[in-house]
């Protein structure tokens, strides 16, 4: 996800979360590891039980990613390095200077 402005930011339409995730190469005998397909599928899996617009939103950005499951995707395998949420509230990013939210958002 690459945020342009702080305007991407803006609350005022719902909640915003942030999940920064780092990923590590892997291997198939590594039973944390995941291909890509296997992780889209997890999470498609997972929402399925929420709202419909949670699901809905998921797939949305699936196709907006233009991914299309293929058998290529199953290749590569990653397991989760870390993990950091981040929740859009009044304190983030609007209480950085402009000059630290330029930083910020062209790191």
């Amino acid at each position: 996800m690459q945020i342009s402005s702080e305007a991407q930011l803006d609350t005022s339409s719902g909640k915003i979360l942030i999940c920064h995730q780092a990923l590590g190469a892997s291997s198939a005998d590594d039973p944390l590891s995941r291909s890509l397909n296997d992780a889209v599928d997890e999470i498609s899996a997972r929402l399925g039980g929420q709202q419909f617009f949670s699901h809905l939103d998921f797939e949305l950005a699936l196709i907006e990613a233009s991914y299309k499951k293929r058998p290529d995707y199953d290749d590569s395998r990653w397991v989760l390095s870390s993990r950091t949420m981040y929740a859009v509230s009044d304190g983030f990013p609007r209480n950085y200077t402009k000059r630290c939210l330029a930083t910020a958002l062209n790191a």
